[in-house]
């Protein structure tokens, strides 16, 4: 394993993955590789259409007006450390819409192992009210996704170039972390052809969560609807008040973490 600074930001490369931890994305993930399935981020016209936020792997949101990527919105207020396989960040969310208020900060330690990753979570909200959302997703491109499945005993085939699961589908797709603890766990998967993509939660435990939940989006983000789905998209969301049908939640700081696992041929990890 090799964790090393590049001329983009930190470089991760193992035996079985390579991420480059974008410095202009605030070390959100950019060329994302499995290595026998290739590239995974190779998306169509990246940026683009209506919704730019997209196309980063290991991205966190805030009511949809604080993110740690955005296209066009490069975040220069991340500080970085690098001490053997493990990766120090701290700094700020960049607001992404014209009524943000306040100011998000962030730390996140991310420890990196031959086939995943572990991910340390901290967040604190400054001036921005309520808090109705806070989320970490993965986007990889739909033409390498075959199905979806999570510890809720969900399973989606996926097809290619097609939205199996935007709009309303999207919200049929969530499911709450109580439900799916009460199942196989907090977790879901892409499977692709020669390898899989696994994000599970490992705290707070599912039951301190009421309004937490996962869900999964393969949609038209950035082309027209019709001409063509750029990607899929795990949601870890351990706040959705909408979803949880719950009051906007008045909070100082959360913290939550998580375990990333890249690796194939797809099985049910411990």
């Amino acid at each position: 394993m090799r964790v090393s600074e590049v001329g983009r930001g930190i470089q991760v490369q193992t035996l079985v993955y390579r991420l480059l931890l974008a410095r202009e994305g605030g070390y959100a993930a950019r060329e994302v590789e499995v290595f026998g399935e290739g590239r995974l981020d190779r998306f169509d016209r990246p940026g683009e259409g209506k919704h730019p936020t997209c196309m980063h792997f290991d991205n966190v949101t805030v009511n949809d007006r604080f993110q740690l990527a955005h296209y066009g919105k490069p975040n220069n207020r991340m500080s970085t450390r690098v001490a053997g396989s493990t990766v120090k960040l701290s700094g700020y969310l960049v607001p992404i819409t014209t009524d943000a208020k306040g100011e998000v900060r962030i730390e996140k330690t991310m420890r990196f192992q031959d086939d995943r990753y572990d991910v340390d979570v901290k967040l604190r909200f400054e001036g921005t009210g309520p808090i109705a959302y806070v989320g970490a997703w993965w986007d990889v491109n739909d033409k390498w996704t075959r199905a979806m499945r999570s510890g809720a005993g969900v399973f989606m085939p996926l097809r290619v170039g097609i939205g199996d699961s935007f709009g309303d589908n999207l919200c049929r797709a969530w499911r709450s972390m109580k439900a799916m603890a009460d199942a196989a766990g907090v977790w879901m998967e892409f499977i692709g052809t020669k390898a899989s993509i696994l994000v599970a939660l490992k705290s707070p435990s599912p039951g301190k969560m009421r309004a937490g939940g996962m869900k999964f989006w393969d949609g038209p983000d950035d082309a027209i609807e019709g001409e063509g789905v750029s990607h899929g998209c795990i949601n870890l969301d351990v706040i959705n008040c909408e979803l949880a049908r719950i009051k906007p939640l008045r909070l100082r700081e959360f913290a939550f973490s998580y375990r990333v696992f890249l690796s194939g041929p797809t099985m049910l990890r411990e």
